[in-house]
């Protein structure tokens, strides 16, 4: 138990406690000086309520995030996004949302996660903004208002699959075995039986591909992809 607190701290920075414990609004620099590496950290307990959790990556994406109203939020900081972080955020909910940068990078990163989830069984949202846009500065436009922030949230939200499959298909719009290819290899290391029959299925509609032989391809790899 304490080997698994270790882990859960390690990566979320770093919880933060208290952040407003007069209910004051702070300036960034009084955030940071007073934020406090503790134990007894409030963010599961937000989680656990919410039962759904917004994963970030940046320290700044927190905070502006948790002073705007959402608070059932955690940051990687830096650290790439692992297998083991996966186990850990999925004791704690397994309904979550990835909210990373809008430009390309942040898109890649964000199937990146969204392929680790996808391995632990989990299906997560993924929020998508404009290129130019990370969740710091989206959450700076809004007043200290929950609602409205959680309202905005939802509709900037997009399911992971459809994501994965617009994403590759927006890359590689000539070369759609290619873009098969791509998405194969996000969604490959499903382990969950049913999740992975879902899979086929909605691979199989979006590129016309009879199911037993997407199966294949999920099962071999890509080692078969030469015969695309």
């Amino acid at each position: 138990m304490k080997s698994l607190e270790k882990q859960v701290r390690g990566l979320i920075l770093k919880f933060l406690e208290q952040l407003y414990p007069d209910g004051a609004t702070k300036s960034e620099d009084e955030i940071l000086k007073n934020a406090r590496y503790n134990s007894n950290l409030p963010l599961k307990d937000f989680i656990k309520k919410e039962d759904e959790g917004v994963l970030v990556e940046g320290y700044f994406d927190f905070l502006s995030l948790w002073e705007k109203g959402i608070k059932n939020v955690v940051a990687t900081c830096g650290t790439a996004l692992t297998e083991k972080h996966v186990q850990i955020l999925k004791r704690l909910t397994e309904n979550w949302i990835i909210f990373y940068d809008g430009d390309s990078a942040g898109r890649k990163a964000t199937l990146r996660a969204f392929s680790l989830f996808l391995k632990e069984g989990i299906v997560p949202r993924c929020a998508l903004l404009p290129e130019g846009e990370d969740p710091d500065s989206w959450a700076r436009k809004f007043e200290s208002s929950e609602s409205s922030i959680k309202t905005a949230l939802k509709e900037i939200l997009k399911d992971g699959v459809e994501f994965t499959f617009e994403f590759y298909q927006g890359e590689y719009p000539d070369n759609p075995s290619k873009a098969f290819k791509e998405v194969i290899e996000v969604f490959k290391n499903v382990e969950d039986p049913i999740l992975k029959k879902e899979l086929v299925k909605k691979v199989s509609e979006y590129f016309e591909v009879p199911e037993a032989d997407v199966l294949k391809f999920f099962l071999s790899g890509s080692q078969n992809f030469s015969a695309l």
